[in-house]
């Protein structure tokens, strides 16, 4: 997609995005630095392990494509903000919303009980 300092176009998918007064897109080496710090917090400081493969390897989850489940989390995570910033949310109540809705994405990765 296109950023700008207030919106975000992808004509691939045909989406825009435009941010309410008060608020700026972060830059693309903003959001690739952040992106790059993330990358240690979805790992297992013990082990270094992605937390998704250390799951599957203990049975947590189904053996799920660690790669696509992972973007899929983060693709959910990312929107859920956006979608909470632009309508203005009280924290609190987007914090409730997310953790409901979020409880049934993980419950449908938990392994069978065998």
């Amino acid at each position: 997609g296109t950023v700008t300092d207030s919106d975000w176009k992808s004509a691939w998918i045909g989406l825009q995005y435009t941010l309410t007064d008060g608020f700026s897109m972060m830059s693309q080496e903003e959001l690739e630095e952040i992106m790059d710090l993330a990358t240690g917090i979805y790992k297992d400081p013990e082990t270094g392990k992605e937390l998704i493969d250390y799951a599957k390897e203990k049975r947590y989850i189904k053996d799920v494509d660690s790669e696509v489940m992972s973007y899929a989390i983060w693709c959910f995570c990312r929107g859920y903000n956006a979608d909470a910033v632009a309508r203005n949310l009280p924290r609190e109540e987007a914090v409730r919303r997310f953790r409901y809705s979020f409880s049934f994405l993980l419950d449908g990765l938990k392994a069978d009980e065998t």
